[in-house]
């Protein structure tokens, strides 16, 4: 008995030092803070790196300043993200909450981009045929709070750093062009004329002069008036259907304005231009009224359903209002959901009943062809090695299109690979979803409860899309 009674207090002893020695388990709560701390870190490094974004996002600290985008500042970007991201992996969603976990993820995945676009040497790639850098600048003037003599005083600095930042993007340009990193140039037609618009004699012709002068933007024509006005009208119809649709709906309002002068040849039939949630302006639907025998007024419903209300708008300014989740989150946009949302809601259109005549579904429909003609252009184009003149004659002859919009479609694809895929893939993962929600719940199926719970999550993945509303059926059954 005394023999045993030693071997087993000898076992105890060594089961003691060994359990001492085992590291102690991570709390659920560390690894929570430890995930805050990371990415509250990394939102205060973007928002210095990115000055224009930090404004847009509410952030005033940096309105003096123009982001830098030379070699140097590339690559110290990389290696902060790559050390961000390093840290990631220490950090488990098993660990998480469910919130957490969904924001760990939309997290690790732009880190992974970021990392990605400087690997790739995307940043060579300082515009597209949609959109670049110099349109940006150009925006300045409207984009810019001027609220007080300090947004004045922040604004002239800005001015004062274009010409060193403009030649950091030159060298950029020149670096791509040596190393064969370049848009097509079949797509860069026009597209200097941004640029020339900002080449001026006195600096009260200049586009950045416009906030000293006080100069307010008028519309001018009967039929550019009349496009606007049918804009208008529609917003206001749908607003007032939107409680058939939606409980919850955002506070900030948007207003209907024209694509501005300076890009309107080349710009899309219509976009949604956000604002901050502190800004002293609501958002803007835009309309293009250049060429207005190629903008027929049978598409303005489906048009104005995907870039307002309850389209980019809607979705939009509720995801500014998610103010729990984290701003890198909340100020992200994924082109899948966003997109996608947009074309659902164009279908949302027939259940408000907004469309009035046989011409405005036949719009509707159109709408729905160049969509499908999309998924077959853009993989034409970047898997299959169509010419230019494929995809235009492609669209040409399957759509309602203009060859105006034909054309400035076209060079928008060429330069923007899988943007046209994620429209309707994320079209389809939300109108299976509800489909899906349909069937389970059965009578219990609440539309409203549904929409909103879908756009609370803000712009997510669409795999992360799927488990949160499926998680959300279980949860109402």
């Amino acid at each position: 008995m005394r023999r045993f009674t030693q071997r087993t207090l000898g076992v105890l002893v060594a089961l003691a030092a060994f359990s001492a020695s085992l590291p102690a388990p991570v709390s659920a709560d560390g690894d929570s803070e430890r995930f805050r701390e990371i990415y509250e870190r990394e939102w205060a490094f973007r928002l210095r790196e990115f000055p224009m974004f930090a404004s847009y996002v509410g952030v005033h600290d940096y309105d003096d300043r123009l982001g830098r985008v030379s070699e140097t500042d590339q690559a110290r970007r990389h290696a902060f993200w790559k050390a961000i991201r390093a840290e990631l992996d220490d950090i488990s969603c098993v660990r998480l909450g469910t919130e957490d976990c969904i924001n760990y993820r939309v997290f690790v995945q732009q880190m992974d981009n970021f990392i990605a676009a400087y690997e790739t040497r995307a940043h060579l790639l300082t515009f597209n045929s949609d959109w670049g850098f110099f349109m940006e600048w150009a925006r300045l003037p409207e984009d810019t709070r001027f609220g007080g003599v300090e947004d004045y005083r922040n604004y002239l600095p800005r001015l004062h750093q274009l010409p060193d930042v403009m030649d950091e993007y030159i060298t950029l340009m020149r670096q791509g062009l040596e190393s064969g990193m370049t848009q097509p140039r079949v797509i860069l037609s026009s597209r200097d004329e941004p640029i020339r618009a900002q080449l001026v004699d006195q600096a009260e012709k200049s586009t950045y002069y416009r906030p000293f002068a006080d100069l307010p933007e008028s519309v001018a024509g009967g039929e550019r008036a009349e496009l606007l006005a049918l804009a208008s009208y529609y917003a206001k119809k749908i607003d007032g259907r939107l409680p058939l649709l939606f409980g919850h709906l955002p506070r900030q309002p948007y207003g209907v304005a024209p694509v501005p002068d300076d890009i309107a040849p080349f710009y899309t039939a219509g976009r949604y231009v956000p604002a901050p949630l502190d800004a002293l302006r609501g958002g803007y639907y835009w309309v293009n009224t250049h060429a207005l025998e190629s903008r027929p007024l049978y598409a303005i419903p489906a048009l104005t359903l995907h870039e307002g209300a309850p389209g980019h708008h809607t979705q939009g300014a509720l995801a500014l209002e998610q103010t729990e989740q984290p701003p890198f989150r909340r100020f992200d946009y994924i082109s899948a959901y966003g997109e996608g949302w947009g074309l659902y809601a164009e279908k949302l259109g027939l259940e408000m009943d907004i469309y009035e005549t046989p011409y405005e579904h036949f719009g509707r429909l159109t709408y729905e062809m160049w969509r499908a003609c999309r998924l077959v252009i853009d993989t034409g184009i970047h898997a299959f090695g169509w010419t230019r003149r494929q995809a235009l004659d492609y669209l040409a002859s399957n759509t309602a299109l203009s060859m105006h919009e034909v054309t400035t479609e076209i060079d928008r694809y060429i330069s923007w690979p899988a943007q046209a895929l994620s429209y309707k893939l994320g079209e389809y993962t939300i109108l299976r979803l509800r489909r899906e929600a349909e069937q389970e719940l059965g009578p219990a199926f609440d539309v409203r409860a549904f929409h909103d719970h879908l756009l609370s999550l803000g712009s997510v993945p669409l795999d992360v899309l799927s488990e949160e509303m499926t998680r959300w059926v279980r949860g109402h059954q």
